[in-house]
């Protein structure tokens, strides 16, 4: 559960004011997926393999604003790996991130 919300805490924290934030949960076949998706700053290529790293952050400027410690993702990452699933993270800088939990039936 902390995962979750973890991943959510980030979607608020970095979603610009007149952003959208989407929550998906669907089965596809023998998978549960839990897609939480949002509009705003995004993550970089080169900083994707390390955001699940602990105490890592990406923008050390940014992540003072929002009062980050860089443990949230390593968080969930453990928490998701703890019940047998994964956490995938997709990212277009300044357009849209999202967060995949892909849990097996």
């Amino acid at each position: 559960m902390s995962g979750l919300v973890n991943q959510l805490d980030n979607a608020f924290k970095y979603t610009n004011q007149k952003g959208i934030i989407k929550v998906n949960l669907k089965k596809e076949g023998k998978q549960i997926k839990l897609k939480i998706e949002n509009t705003g700053i995004g993550i970089k290529k080169e900083d994707l393999p390390h955001i699940f790293d602990r105490f890592y952050q990406a923008d050390k400027a940014r992540s003072n604003f929002v009062h980050s410690y860089g443990l949230g993702l390593s968080i969930a990452k453990i928490a998701a790996e703890k019940i047998g699933g994964k956490i995938i993270a997709e990212s277009i800088p300044n357009e849209i991130t999202v967060f995949t939990l892909v849990l097996e039936d």
